[in-house]
């Protein structure tokens, strides 16, 4: 990554908004920037007009992915895609995508990976719910 790209990215990441209002990573910069090294295939995109780093996947064409969205305020997944100018026919998004303006149908996503919380009540999703790979550890 280039140097102002990097300084680019860490500025957005610094003042980021949680991507869900349900589950979300609010300070994860460390593992943001850790894991655009550690997995080739993801795809960091500046959207200057929407001010936005938007990382994702393509692995098969017309199948898009959305791996997380760093910004102030979160655009719409149309937004996205028509900034990326990409030919999309699958979308597939790995965060609760509430702040997306998509009403898309949520799906478990097979993985090993389980939350483990701890809280004074209980705490219940009414919906599949998911952390981004970005703040994978």
């Amino acid at each position: 990554m280039e140097p102002a790209d990097l300084k680019l990215l860490s500025t957005a990441l610094k003042a980021r908004a949680p991507v869900s209002a349900g589950l979300a990573v609010r300070e994860s910069a460390a593992m943001f920037l850790i894991n655009t090294q550690l997995d080739p295939g993801v795809t960091i995109n500046w959207l200057e007009r929407e001010r936005t780093a938007v990382a994702w996947k393509m692995e098969v064409p017309g199948h898009f992915k959305l791996l997380d969205v760093v910004c102030a305020d979160i655009p719409s997944l149309a937004s996205i895609i028509g900034a990326l100018d990409i030919d999309v026919e699958a979308v597939d998004v790995l965060f609760c995508p509430d702040k997306l303006g998509w009403s898309g149908q949520a799906k478990s996503l097979d993985s090993h990976t389980q939350f483990m919380v701890r809280a004074p009540g209980t705490i219940a999703f009414d919906r599949p719910a998911m952390l981004s790979p970005m703040a994978d550890f």
